[in-house]
């Protein structure tokens, strides 16, 4: 079309800002007919939104204090419009008019339990993923605790687990795939050593 892309996003803003201070928009049940149209009023709507923004949390502290009372090392301290605007996040237009809220982050008890309930858990898709190849997966209590120590420890919280389970399984996966030994392992085992090498795994042969 030989204009410019929209890299500020500004075209997004001229949408989104009408949205959160209220307005009416005209919608569709059916996506395909213009029929049926609905009048919808976003005046009395919440609108939340929500990331992970561990660039604008990472070191942020206040800054010392001096005298007496002053503080020796810095405490962390809340993230400010500012914060978010000084990093490109975002623009002043938009974080203006939306309050800031930092949930809580996930300790480790949080993280073993996403990996042990979740649905969508890199576990189970390991689990299934092996089980195509007849292959039973089984991960030890120290497998799990050190996956979900190193994400406490790293603070990447539950982003990193893809990962982190994928390239610590990926081993077993390849020598288990292999067309020589399709048919030739009942169980695969991980433990806390295979979080630091992927090649520490415990292969059971079928009787």
């Amino acid at each position: 079309t030989g204009k410019k892309e929209d890299v500020s996003g500004d075209r997004v803003l001229d949408v989104l800002l009408p949205f959160i201070e209220g307005t009416k928009y005209d919608a569709c049940s059916n996506t395909k007919s213009s029929t049926n149209k609905v009048e919808i009023d976003t005046s009395n709507m919440i609108s939340v939104f929500g990331g992970a923004y561990t660039d604008v949390y990472k070191d942020l502290k206040e800054e010392k204090q001096m005298g007496f009372n002053g503080n020796v090392e810095p405490k962390e301290r809340k993230a400010t419009p500012c914060d978010f605007i000084e990093k490109g996040r975002t623009k002043d237009e938009f974080i203006g008019r939306v309050a800031i809220i930092k949930l809580k982050d996930l300790d480790f008890d949080d993280i073993k339990r996403l990996m042990l309930e979740s649905d969508e858990s890199s576990l189970k898709i390991q689990e299934q993923i092996f089980k195509k190849l007849g292959v039973k997966v089984t991960f030890t209590d120290g497998y799990v605790n050190a996956i979900a120590k190193g994400a406490v420890d790293r603070k990447t919280g539950a982003r990193g687990l893809n990962t982190v389970i994928d390239e610590s399984t990926w081993e077993a996966y390849e020598e288990v795939y292999k067309k020589s030994n399709r048919g030739k392992y009942s169980e695969v085992i991980f433990d806390e050593k295979t979080v630091e090498d992927s090649s520490h795994y415990q292969l059971e042969k079928n009787k």
